[in-house]
């Protein structure tokens, strides 16, 4: 569910009150404040490597606004000399992307709290 579908839904419950507001932002903000990017390879019949027990073939990036921090886990394959290094680039790629959504959420938050002075 989208994280604007989530929070219309926690609204719709009852009556908007500011405990309902309050429990809808709560319900959204680790998803506006947090995003997680994988990049797995997958096997030539579509099952991920890495489910198969092999944690070599994956990558993965954690960025969090709410406690700045950049957490990354880089499977083996992934490092010099691997099988898979030049999916390193894409994966660099897809972070960068990731502050742009980061950004958006943001400005979201913005407009959220704006609402709710506005009903207080």
């Amino acid at each position: 569910m989208a994280t604007s579908d989530t929070f219309k839904a926690e609204l719709q419950r009852a009556s908007v009150s500011e405990t309902d507001i309050k429990r809808a932002l709560q319900a959204v903000l680790p998803q506006l404040t947090e995003l997680k990017i994988t990049t797995w390879v997958v096997s030539e019949d579509g099952n991920s490597m890495s489910s198969q027990g092999n944690p070599g073939y994956c990558m993965k990036t954690r960025v969090s606004i709410l406690d700045s921090t950049i957490n990354n886990e880089v499977g083996s394959s992934f490092l010099d000399n691997g099988s898979y290094t030049e999916l390193r680039e894409f994966h660099s790629a897809q972070v960068q992307k990731s502050y742009e959504t980061l950004q958006q959420n943001l400005e979201s938050l913005q407009k959220l709290s704006k609402i709710w002075a506005k009903t207080l």
